[in-house]
């Protein structure tokens, strides 16, 4: 699967799987990486693999790590700030029209999976 990007360099997602009704993607964040207030028009969950931040839906602030599943309403305002380390997650949208933003991040020349 490949890994897209924004030119930033502050994130990765690969695509590990898409249907129908759901988007999967490995989704990786530098250290300290803000993910300014958005809505995505479906259901979005998230489990943390490693890593930590601070993750805010519609107002309510909450500190989140390893081993947490964050569950996020479809139109939900969204907003994250990461913590020190690199933040790995597990990303499903459901419903993948909310990952058709991914198409407009540049594919990513590293080969394997986004670490």
């Amino acid at each position: 699967a490949e890994t897209l990007g924004p030119s930033s360099g502050k994130a990765k997602i690969q695509q590990l799987a898409k249907g129908q009704n759901a988007f999967i993607g490995r989704l990786w964040l530098a250290p300290g990486a803000v993910v300014p207030n958005h809505q995505d028009p479906t259901e979005e969950y998230l489990v943390i693999l490693s890593g930590s931040g601070q993750i805010t839906i519609d107002g309510k602030e909450s500190k989140i790590g390893p081993g947490m599943t964050i569950y996020m309403p479809a139109g939900a305002q969204v907003s994250f700030l990461n913590g020190s380390e690199p933040l790995v997650a597990i990303q499903v949208f459901s419903g993948p029209e909310a990952a058709e933003k991914y198409k407009k991040w540049p594919r990513l020349k590293t080969a394997g999976p986004a670490k």
